[in-house]
């Protein structure tokens, strides 16, 4: 006779678990029973669960228990559910899949600090970067190569920060690279005075990377809360945050149906500035400094609501 073995009893095989994410919520309290508990064990171990630790949940937590019923022998989203509860040891399984909101949790707010130079922005306003030299100086920072011979140099020491890198002798490999992500850049169609920024040859490419309103889109239809802090050592974030106003009105060609998306953009100029003593945070009248504890800042980010920016302090941290 074969023997039962008990290591696999919490281990179930891929096709054993076409089960949704929003099962685990309700196993998470589930746990693995030996063969040697008796079932009248069993049902009352699992009873006062349902009866004390589901209590202790709040309303939106809280799932409905009812018993592993046996059914057909078929390989239906049901069968499977109830052989993950036999696998598992126990007698009890959360009801059936439910829309996600009644059996996840509520999410906690989400507050998004993003970078703008080489995050969501191709260009540079200080050094006067059009797209193609932004890219240039981007890809001059992540190639590399074996250093074989005695005293050699970084490449990034010797080559990086160079807004011509593919034009030199020792980016020109990279030449297609830089080529082909450029033309994924461009502006497509009519050019847009704030969504769009043109370069030495007059061609046109998006000043904001498309895949940061795909990600506006993305946590709106999660219904998810959030707030977005752009933050920057550089001067663009007055143009960004108003490129980002006009997509949210819905003049951005590609996404239209932002406009429908209300999430009020401040366009006021936020600066954090630090010292020896203190770290100071300034956004239009609002002050604010670490000498109110550094608790209170971090209660300040908390609270945004919509996107708003920051400008850090270039000085202190060069």
């Amino acid at each position: 006779m074969e023997k039962d073995n008990l290591s696999h009893r919490g281990t179930l095989r891929p096709e054993q678990m076409p089960l949704r994410d929003e099962v685990t919520v309700g196993l998470v309290d589930a746990k693995p029973i030996s063969n040697n508990t008796s079932k009248r064990k069993r049902k009352s171990s699992l009873s006062g669960m349902s009866i004390s630790e589901n209590s202790l949940r709040s309303p939106g937590e809280q799932v409905e228990m009812v018993g592993c019923a046996e059914g057909p022998h078929d390989r239906s989203p049901e069968r499977m559910q109830d052989k993950a509860c036999e696998l598992l040891g126990a007698t009890t399984i959360p009801s059936r899949l439910l829309p996600g909101p009644i059996l996840s949790p509520k999410k906690r707010k989400l507050i998004l600090h993003i970078d703008l130079n080489n995050t969501i922005l191709v260009s540079d306003a200080i050094t006067k970067q059009d797209p193609s030299a932004a890219l240039n100086y981007y890809l001059s920072m992540v190639t590399w190569g074996k250093l074989s011979h005695t005293g050699a140099v970084s490449f990034y020491s010797q080559y990086g920060r160079n807004t011509k890198f593919t034009e030199m002798s020792w980016g020109r490999k990279f030449r297609d690279l830089h080529r082909h992500h450029l033309k994924l850049l461009e502006w497509q169609g009519q050019p847009h005075p704030q969504l769009s920024i043109k370069d030495e040859q007059a061609r046109h490419y998006h000043l904001v990377l498309p895949s940061f309103f795909c990600l506006l889109e993305s946590l709106h239809r999660e219904g998810r809360e959030f707030a977005v802090i752009f933050r920057t050592f550089g001067t663009d974030l007055p143009r960004v945050l108003q490129a980002v106003s006009c997509a949210l009105e819905g003049q951005h060609p590609g996404f239209p149906a932002l406009g429908g998306i209300s999430l009020p953009v401040d366009l006021r100029l936020g600066k954090i500035r630090c010292s020896k003593k203190k770290v100071a945070l300034s956004h239009g009248a609002e002050q604010l400094s670490s000498d109110n504890g550094c608790r209170k800042m971090y209660a300040y980010f908390s609270s945004r609501e919509g996107i708003s920016g920051f400008q850090d302090h270039f000085e202190w941290v060069r």
